[in-house]
């Protein structure tokens, strides 16, 4: 993998995904609806009756928006990123011109950042609202909350690329991905056996969200949801790359 290579990759999915109106369309409804889950107080009430609850009720809500519906705005910009590129035949001009692990790996890094600041933006008005409203400054749980989300959001770009390196179209890519979601949020419940929820991402970011709002949480859950995380995020890297250096254009 060159470095060089990876960052012009990265930077020419930033440029093209911001010029993209899907995306910037996909990415001003991700932005709204989290903030409007501020105000949703069905889901406050549903909380506050299970647990004690810490922090401002904005950035509780925003989320557990961000982590139950974010997967489907990460699959709807991310599904594509290689499919098209397959189904274009554009992929065959870039291969040859740069290392295969470098393409994919830039795609990926892109990806995730481009999330981790639609994230950061989101908590960013969220903590500006909360300090403007209560004259409280809580930079703990906007921080806590951009870190594991970025992390969480990194998990399911890493499927999505693998997806849409193994597909031929996009369209395959899309409903395998939303197969993909649907698998992991059953497995993410135990289903009929507990050990099945290790193997999703989603469980590992209901404890992260548990270790920072909830005072009397276990904090060895903040380890176990950043640790489980980063192990999805390695193998999807990891895997990324076998399966580019093996598909065959």
């Amino acid at each position: 993998m060159d470095l060089h290579e990876t960052s012009i990759v990265c930077k020419d999915l930033l440029i093209n995904e911001l010029r993209n109106t899907r995306v910037l369309v996909t990415i001003a409804m991700f932005i709204i609806l989290s903030l409007l889950s501020i105000y949703t107080s069905s889901i406050i009430q549903l909380l506050t009756s299970k647990s004690e609850i810490s922090g401002n009720i904005g950035f509780v809500t925003s989320y557990l928006t961000l982590l139950l519906l974010g997967p489907v705005f990460v699959i709807a910009i991310s599904h594509d990123n290689v499919s098209r590129e397959i189904e274009s035949g554009t992929i065959r001009l870039i291969i040859p011109k740069i290392k295969r692990s470098s393409f994919i790996v830039g795609k990926f890094i892109g990806l995730n950042i481009l999330f981790s600041l639609i994230v950061g933006i989101v908590f960013m008005i969220i903590f500006l609202y909360a300090a403007i409203d209560t004259q409280t400054y809580l930079l703990l749980y906007p921080v806590a909350s951009w870190f594991l989300l970025t992390l969480y959001f990194g998990c399911f770009i890493g499927l999505c690329l693998i997806i849409s390196s193994l597909a031929d179209n996009s369209s395959t890519a899309l409903i395998l991905s939303f197969t993909a979601l649907i698998i992991i949020m059953v497995f993410s419940t135990g289903f009929k056996y507990e050990f099945l929820k290790y193997f999703s991402p989603v469980w590992y970011g209901f404890i992260g969200f548990d270790s920072i709002f909830n005072p009397n949480a276990d904090q060895i859950q903040i380890v176990k949801s950043i640790g489980g995380m980063l192990f999805f995020i390695t193998a999807s890297l990891g895997s990324l790359i076998f399966v580019m250096d093996r598909r065959d254009f």
